[in-house]
Order: structure tokens, then sequence, then C-alpha cells
């Protein structure tokens, strides 16, 4: 079963390819990485989702990559108790509780 990693105080200026760098620099490799951006003025709202195929990933992910830093701001991950890809949670702005 695919899990969903929630990362919060994304740097604003940082792009999906920034976050999917970053965490496959750091030898974690999602299935899919997206930064939720507002529906209107396209800016970002500061948190994205990575996907992974298996939950126990997404758990590493979180205990090896938790309080690192992304372009001076230390994200803080948590594996995300909503359902779906980190893409359409990203498109259609879902905010998974975490």
């Amino acid at each position: 079963m695919s899990k969903k990693v929630f990362i919060g105080n994304v740097p604003f200026q940082a792009q999906d390819e920034d976050l999917r760098g970053w965490l496959t620099e750091n030898s974690v490799f999602p299935a899919g990485v997206a930064i939720v951006k507002h529906r209107v003025t396209g800016k970002s709202r500061g948190f994205g989702f990575a996907d992974f195929e298996r939950a126990e990933d997404a758990e590493a992910a979180v205990g090896a990559l938790n309080g690192l830093e992304l372009l001076g701001r230390r994200l803080m991950l948590s594996v995300a108790h909503s359902e779906g890809p980190a893409v359409q949670a990203a498109e259609g702005e879902t905010v998974a509780r975490h």
C-alpha cells in the first residue's frame, strides 16, 4: 500500500524539482513529489507531499530527513493520514491531515 509524506516549512522559492533533488541527495527516492500552490496566484503555500510505494519507505524517510534543511529552512516531515497521491493533492489543493 502506498503512503504519502507531508513536508512542511518548504521554502517559498522552492520548486518541485528542488524538493525531489533534496530527497534524492539524501538517498530517498519517492514515486512522486509536489509542492502545493495557491490555486489563484500559483505561489507556493509552503508545504508539499511525497508519495512512496511502501509505507516502510515513507516512515524511513520521515525518520531520516525530519529537521534537515532545504534552502536554509528546516523541513518538517510526517506520515500523512489522508489518501491519494501527492500530485493530486497539489493540483486540487487537498490538505492532508498529519
